[in-house]
């Protein structure tokens, strides 16, 4: 797999990545924070997970994340991990890797874009604060909290309000016509 450096440029005009596709993806800062370990996301391999800490995994998440990187991704859990959401839990490395792989699906369409409003790290937890729009849908005050135990993501939640984009248009339509 090629590193996310080698696929992405940094747009001028923001924090974001462009890939040369014209894809923009994650947002590497947010609010002053440098999200370090994105130029590998094959960090888990490099070093025994247990000795990862809490910002190493969350980093190497977001970059395997940014990839559409699955084997990466997984590499951040275990077969015992949980992912909760608002539709209940995920258990399991098959079923996060289905999770995954939709959620690959929509976000890497072009035109995607991403911005991290808030990144926080405390010991063994991490929370992230973001939006995105894609071609599908707006991602309104989004969130993510990652619990992090021997080097991998044991639980992490997800929750977002989720427009459908054709609604958020005629929305916006709507209002600048008011």
């Amino acid at each position: 797999m090629e590193v996310v450096q080698q696929i992405c440029r940094r747009h001028p005009s923001s924090h974001s990545l462009v890939r040369p596709d014209g894809h923009q993806g994650w947002t590497p800062r947010g609010r002053g924070h440098t999200v370090r370990g994105w130029s590998s996301p094959r960090f888990p391999h490099d070093l025994g997970s247990s000795m990862r800490s809490t910002q190493d995994v969350l980093d190497h998440h977001l970059a395997s994340f940014a990839a559409s990187n699955l084997e990466a991704t997984l590499s951040d859990y275990s077969e015992d991990s949980v992912l909760l959401t608002a539709d209940g839990a995920i258990r399991g490395l098959g079923a996060i890797g289905a999770f995954f792989e939709g959620a690959y699906a929509e976000f890497g369409q072009p035109g995607t874009k991403f911005t991290m409003r808030q990144m926080i790290v405390e010991g063994g937890c991490a929370f992230i604060v973001w939006e995105a729009e894609t071609s599908a849908n707006a991602y309104e005050m989004a969130t993510d909290t990652f619990v992090v135990r021997d080097g991998r993501i044991a639980v992490q939640t997800f929750a977002a309000k989720v427009t459908p984009r054709r609604a958020s248009v005629l929305a916006a339509e709507s209002a600048a016509g008011a």
